[in-house]
């Protein structure tokens, strides 16, 4: 079933200084793929014109990223998938983990 996600008031979707309508009408359609490489778009956009250059946040853009920007990301794919996907369930995933260093050290 397709959900229809409430249209934001502000302009940008509440983001930053970024449009995340794009995101938000795939997240609507629930075309996940899509929505994913619109979220990596935007986010180093968001990031800084070094992330956009290397193709990955780098550590100082990544002390002054809009929390604005990222709790716009994480609203929009949480309201889109019911809780199960964005920043706030993978941070309930690995607080369940406890360590989540181990898992990568298992074989």
């Amino acid at each position: 079933m397709l959900r229809v996600l409430p249209k934001c008031p502000c302009p940008n979707l509440c983001g930053g200084s970024y449009n995340y309508s794009k995101l938000r009408d795939d997240l609507q359609q629930q075309n996940w793929k899509a929505a994913d490489r619109e979220t990596y778009e935007r986010l180093l956009e968001a990031a800084g014109s070094k992330a956009q250059a290397q193709g990955f946040t780098p550590q100082d853009e990544m002390d002054t990223f809009s929390c604005k920007d990222l709790r716009t990301v994480d609203r929009l794919w949480n309201n889109a998938s019911n809780g199960k996907f964005g920043f706030a369930a993978q941070q309930g995933i690995l607080r369940a983990l406890g360590d989540y260093r181990k898992m990568y050290n298992q074989r």
